[in-house]
């Protein structure tokens, strides 16, 4: 006798036909694991199960996935109120969750992937997503972009426009459209900081970090002030800021040649002297091939240069908490970059024009890269390494 389901995308029952004869692949959704279990959880669970069973019973070959959503807002809350790791509140209610299956009974899945254990897939797919326009970054988090996939709310039998904003989607003045998700949030400044001081080196860096992607940062914004204060033409400005952002882009590919090479620390050296010189030649500006030629020399280290810093961080963050820590690298990079404007402006006002301005980031790039010596990069990859083996032995 054969079996039939029903088809939610075609609202029809049909013949129940796998991809591969005699195997079923199933993918069950599993819980935010922030508070303990309830009913709905229980019946979810449930009805998969007796799916299962039938399948099984009809000599199916079932593989039975479920997802712990391990990584949410909910769960570092918890954590911070009751003042202890959010890994821990996790397993925690993982425990739990287990047992409570075993005494309804149900079998357990032969896989439960857990969210932190998928981040570096989660970064590649969202980034993906945002490549090819179907997500987009606000603020440091990353949204889908729902008016952008015609066949959205298909499987539903929903409008966007006959959709409640706020209902399950939260309202939001970042998002493009009121029903954009998110698919990456970053997190809030305070939950990740303790944990990342724990790792010396990777706390080191990220000073460090903060410091020369200041002045990186603050060139960039101030190059087009600076420029017209001395009358460089828009149409130059405009052409010199857009070659950077193309010409940009095959040189960061030669940085990791580069750095294969002489290896990462020595590459972003390399980096922050290119930079150190562009400060200290903008003094020396005066005209728009001077900007033009400034402008390249931007674009042979601006890419490179924040790759490899995010490279070098990677390394020495454990997997386990790959998701706060990079959020928090993207998101505390951004409001560190106050300094640098506040310096080439105070130093502007104080001077009377912005040459001195330029060359006063030069601090930013020296006292990063001492710092940066400072980084034992074997120790921090080292010590990530031991953090990830025992998070697997207290799996």
């Amino acid at each position: 006798m054969s079996i039939k389901i029903y088809n939610t995308l075609s609202r029809k029952k049909e013949d129940f036909k796998t991809l591969q004869s005699g195997k079923v692949s199933m993918y069950v959704c599993g819980p935010t694991v922030y508070d303990k279990a309830h009913v709905g959880h229980a019946m979810s669970a449930l009805v998969f199960d007796i799916v299962r069973r039938y399948l099984e019973y009809q000599d199916y070959e079932v593989s039975h996935v479920t997802n712990y959503t391990d990584v949410d807002d909910r769960i570092i809350q918890r954590a911070a109120v009751e003042g202890v790791d959010a890994k821990e509140i996790a397993q925690r209610y993982i425990d739990e969750y287990d047992q409570h299956l075993k005494d309804l009974n149900i079998l357990p899945a032969s896989q439960y992937p857990r969210a932190t254990e998928e981040i570096d897939r989660i970064i590649e797919a969202v980034a993906d997503l945002v490549e090819k326009g179907y997500a987009y970054p606000s603020n440091g988090d990353v949204y889908y972009r729902v008016e952008k996939f015609p066949g959205y709310g298909k499987l539903s039998g929903r409008k966007i426009d006959d959709m409640e904003a706020g209902f399950r989607i939260d309202v939001d003045d970042r998002k493009e459209h009121p029903m954009d998700f998110a698919l990456w949030k970053a997190a809030k400044l305070g939950e990740p900081f303790t944990e990342i001081k724990k790792y010396g080196e990777l706390f080191k860096f990220l000073v460090a970090f903060w410091l020369y992607n200041d002045g990186i940062g603050t060139i960039i914004k101030m190059a087009t002030i600076y420029g017209k204060e001395i009358n460089i033409g828009q149409i130059h400005l405009i052409g010199a800021i857009l070659m950077v952002q193309f010409v940009g882009i095959p040189f960061s590919f030669a940085f990791g040649w580069l750095a294969k090479r002489i290896g990462t620390k020595k590459s972003i050296y390399l980096s922050l002297g290119v930079y150190t010189l562009i400060s200290i030649g903008g003094y020396f500006m005066y005209s728009a091939i001077h900007f033009w030629i400034l402008g390249f020399a931007v674009a042979l280290v601006q890419g490179g240069s924040q790759a490899l810093s995010r490279s070098l961080y990677g390394r020495m963050v454990p997997k386990a908490q790959s998701a706060e820590f990079f959020s928090f690298f993207s998101v505390s990079g951004k409001l560190a970059g106050f300094f640098g404007p506040l310096i080439f402006g105070l130093v502007s006002q104080m001077m009377g024009n912005s040459r001195l301005g330029i060359v006063s980031l030069v601090i930013f790039f020296i006292s990063g890269a001492l710092l940066l010596t400072r980084v034992d990069e074997e120790k921090g990859i080292r010590v990530a390494k031991e953090a990830d083996a025992l998070a697997a032995q207290n799996a």
